[in-house]
């Protein structure tokens, strides 16, 4: 999965969203597929001696992405199958990038305690501070020795893993790019919110069935108060809901005077299903009943509210 091969991001999404109601022939086709490739990525962490699914031939320009695009298909397989198998495999695909590679490093700035100096990054050359900008994943072991500082130093002799080198013109090894921390963020971001994970069905269940719009607590208030609001799952049989995959549109929470004049827009965006909360602060109004409505496709609810002064 790269910006030259996006067909697997295509296929994933396709999967993920139409997994419940989706053509079922192409669903199983697409799932055998990926489930297929997982067991061939797992076999091969197995084999390694760094329990990462890398092979002779692997380590190529932007190594490190693919360890990490490979740790985002091991996380769909187990959303999919709940199997801890995948969990773990991805799991380790993180760890070969925070430390547990042939470098005894991690490969993102500023994580870890060794890490890289100098990436192949202008603003981290340029900005006149030793330490480089933190959170840049570096490209990795390129064995094919793609630019001068890696033939300098190595040769095809060397072993592949080892192929690296923290230079700033190792433009094969040490450069940054956005596609290359994308599956960072994601894959990191998985795991920091993984604690309560939970299984697909799980998940549904738990999402709300309906629009609800809660009354604001405290009620009256000075100044400070929060309102609640709900957004049902897309499967959740209601009409009143507008689908664009597993988005909802035009979600709007606004405040209205006894006039009806719209004075404040808490939110105007597209969400998940879920429910959120929104903390407001009227300190700048002058005491008295106002209004607050969340419309939502066709559906609309309209609550009061007691400002105190």
């Amino acid at each position: 999965m790269n910006w030259q091969n996006v067909n697997s991001f295509a296929q994933l999404s396709f999967l993920i969203n139409s997994y419940q109601h989706g053509n079922a022939s192409i669903i199983n086709e697409i799932k055998n597929g990926l489930l297929n490739y997982c067991n061939t990525i797992i076999n091969v962490q197995n084999a390694n001696g760094l329990n990462v699914a890398m092979s002779p031939g692997d380590y190529n320009w932007g190594s490190n992405s693919e360890v990490l695009n490979k740790a985002i298909l091991l996380i769909a397989a187990n959303h999919l199958t709940g199997n801890q198998l995948y969990l773990n495999g991805a799991l380790s695909q993180l760890n070969y990038i925070l430390g547990t590679n042939a470098h005894n490093i991690s490969f993102v700035t500023g994580v870890g305690d060794k890490y890289p100096m100098k990436p192949h990054h202008r603003q981290s050359i340029a900005d006149g501070i030793l330490e480089p900008i933190p959170g840049l994943l570096v490209g990795g072991p390129d064995q094919y020795l793609s630019d001068n500082v890696l033939t300098a130093r190595f040769n095809s002799s060397t072993p592949p893993a080892l192929c690296y080198a923290d230079d700033e013109n190792s433009y094969a090894s040490n450069e940054v790019a956005i596609n290359w921390n994308a599956p960072l963020v994601f894959v990191s971001g998985f795991f920091n919110g993984a604690d309560n994970k939970v299984s697909i069905k799980e998940k549904e269940s738990e999402m709300p069935l309906n629009f609800k719009l809660g009354q604001n607590y405290p009620n009256p208030f000075n100044p400070e108060t929060t309102i609640n609001y709900s957004i049902p799952h897309q499967n959740s049989g209601n009409n009143n809901l507008i689908n664009y995959g597993s988005s909802v549109q035009n979600i709007s929470l606004k405040i209205y005077d006894t006039l009806g004049r719209e004075l404040m827009t808490l939110v105007n965006d597209y969400y998940t299903p879920g429910t959120y909360s929104v903390n407001l602060n009227l300190n700048s109004f002058a005491a008295g009943v106002y209004f607050y409505r969340l419309i939502a496709g066709n559906f609309s609810e309209t609550k009061k509210m007691l400002l105190l002064k």
